[in-house]
């Protein structure tokens, strides 16, 4: 009898040491997903989109008008040319397509003026559309901000721990390689200059039409390296929109805990 209490008393502690872990572990499992659906909702959040202003609407749809227009004329004219005998025409029809070809011209300009003229005007108002747009970003994240308060705040700073953590090892990765966004740059100019130094063109099309053979591998590999260079360049500029992104979403978080300890 004592033998099977002393066994009792033993398997007692380690008993409650299972159910301890069992509670910690629910615990974090519950304080994750309460995370993941902060991120879930980040997720579904984009920066405002920047509408045009009422002149810029009407002057793209003046554009898109005139350039409509002026390839209906060209073709009309086009195939007038093509089935009228030029010894046979008159001076009449001859006159009727120039006309129908200074028209298309005039208004193949008008759609390429059109925008400029526009942008040109409104610079001269760059203050008060700057003060608008800053207007409707603060509503814009206002109201995403909003969303957020509705969660625990505790899982908002642990989403923004982890988003912060990700920023810092992507951020980290493309500066190691590049030393900072500034080198992406001179990444497409050295493709660029490594490619026209090469041949330009002319050698890729030879290159890749000739294959990899006894004759051709150094300038096979000579274009695996270009084309390493130019999709290294692409792939550190596509981390950096995802790390923006990060970013864009870390501040929304900020923005919503202010507002929570203000409230």
């Amino acid at each position: 009898m004592e033998e099977r209490d002393v066994d009792a008393e033993t398997d007692l502690p380690q008993a409650s040491d299972d159910g301890e872990l069992k509670r910690v572990s629910e615990s974090s499992r519950q304080r994750s997903d309460a995370t993941i659906d902060v991120l879930a909702y980040l997720d579904t959040c984009r920066p405002r989109k920047i509408k045009d202003t009422s002149a810029e609407s009407r002057a793209k749809l003046l554009s898109n008008w005139c350039l409509g227009s002026a390839i209906v004329l060209f073709t009309i004219a086009f195939l007038m040319i093509l089935s009228i005998d030029k010894s046979e025409a008159s001076s009449g029809m001859q006159l009727f397509v120039l006309i129908l070809l200074s028209v298309t011209a005039l208004m193949a300009v008008v759609s390429l003026i059109a925008p400029i003229f526009v942008m040109a005007v409104l610079a001269f108002r760059w203050k008060s559309l700057a003060f608008d747009g800053l207007c409707g970003d603060i509503r814009h994240e206002q109201r995403l901000a909003e969303g957020l308060i509705s969660f625990d705040k505790l899982a908002l700073k642990d989403a923004q721990f982890w988003l912060e953590r990700r920023v810092s090892r992507l951020s980290s990765r493309t500066t190691f390689y590049l030393g900072g966004k500034t080198a992406v740059v001179g990444m497409f100019a050295a493709t660029y200059s490594y490619v026209a130094g090469l041949g330009g063109y002319q050698w890729i099309s030879h290159t890749i039409a000739t294959g990899l053979t006894l004759d051709n591998w150094q300038n096979t590999l000579l274009l695996w390296g270009g084309a390493f260079l130019l999709g290294f360049s692409i792939g550190v500029i596509i981390v950096e929109k995802v790390t923006d992104r990060y970013r864009y979403q870390i501040e929304l978080l900020e923005l919503a805990l202010r507002q929570s300890v203000l409230t």
